[in-house]
């Protein structure tokens, strides 16, 4: 397939009780648009027989879908990196394998493009169905990007513009944040509200730990929030410790108060304290920088079909 009108690029992890009855709604959505398209599913890594289903509805459909195999679990955000080197049509759609987004609000996200002429539509809903750890977690994803450059907040169900995605894919990141990425090209962007209904089968692969090491990532490769944090409480710090010190110099002077080394050592250690956690920041942006020295690829294909 040379060209299509939609490319819809799914990363999959895990999730082959799901996989058939997503390309069957994708395929049975884009007939009812009268659109033609192509699937690009993405194993990121799978453990169960997930790269056996893809292989057979490859086999079934070998004008429509194309499937890639990783060579090792590098994350959703690489995995839809990957596959937009693939993209041949003029609108790109991400969208989990979970089924908990449906494939039927395409048709939305592309009506509302039709109106707006966005070059990003994102598809959002105010009751995700996730537990409160997730949903903090989201929460935090979908804020950091307030302390970056632009702020792009959405959600894993986009439509965009493919000549977007190409510029995507002559990047380099260490680490990859989809939709930061796509805020370096555009702040044309839109929202429709969709439908996010509970996951149909199995535990979601996003654990609470990953969502955590995930939201720091973001912090520290795509904001400036910590640095900022270090100057704000700096800042304030240098405020509270003169105010202490003219408290007790006040003391001292007027009232002939005797000055206990409790106090001392109370500055001392909150001093300290401020100066470590600052330490630490600074040392995990160059832990940061070192690994993007290295220069490693965001992601290694191991098979296509």
């Amino acid at each position: 397939m040379t060209h299509t009108d939609f490319s819809v690029v799914v990363p999959v992890l895990n999730s082959e009780k799901s996989l058939q009855e997503l390309f069957e709604r994708i395929a049975k959505t884009f007939a009812e648009m009268g659109k033609t398209f192509q699937v690009i599913f993405v194993d990121d890594g799978s453990r169960d027989g997930s790269w056996k289903v893809l292989s057979n509805l490859k086999n079934e459909h070998p004008d429509t879908i194309v499937a890639i195999k990783l060579s090792k679990n590098f994350g959703q955000h690489n995995a839809i990196l990957c596959g937009f080197g693939f993209v041949k049509g003029d609108y790109t759609v991400t969208i989990d394998d979970d089924l908990q987004y449906m494939p039927e609000d395409i048709a939305v996200l592309y009506n509302k493009m039709n109106v707006t002429d966005a070059d990003i539509i994102f598809g959002v809903h105010g009751d995700k169905k996730h537990n409160v750890i997730r949903k903090i977690g989201s929460w935090y994803m979908n804020q950091s990007s307030r302390f970056s450059s632009k702020t792009i907040a959405g959600a894993s169900f986009r439509l965009i513009k493919s000549d977007i995605v190409k510029k995507t894919t002559e990047t380099y990141h260490e680490y990859v944040y989809i939709d930061e990425i796509l805020s370096w090209f555009t702040e044309h962007v839109d929202f429709a509200t969709v439908n996010h209904l509970p996951r149909k089968h199995d535990q979601s692969n996003y654990t609470s730990g990953k969502l955590i090491t995930h939201a720091l990532n973001i912090s520290f490769f795509y904001t400036a929030f910590p640095l900022r944090l270090m100057s704000y409480g700096g800042f304030a710090a240098s405020i509270l410790f003169a105010l202490i010190g003219l408290h007790y110099l006040l003391k001292k002077l007027f009232f002939h108060a005797t000055i206990g080394y409790t106090s001392i050592i109370v500055a001392i250690l909150f001093s300290a304290a401020i100066m470590l956690m600052c330490m630490g920041i600074l040392g995990e942006y160059m832990l940061r920088i070192y690994k993007a020295q290295t220069k490693r690829p965001p992601f290694a294909i191991s098979k296509v079909l």
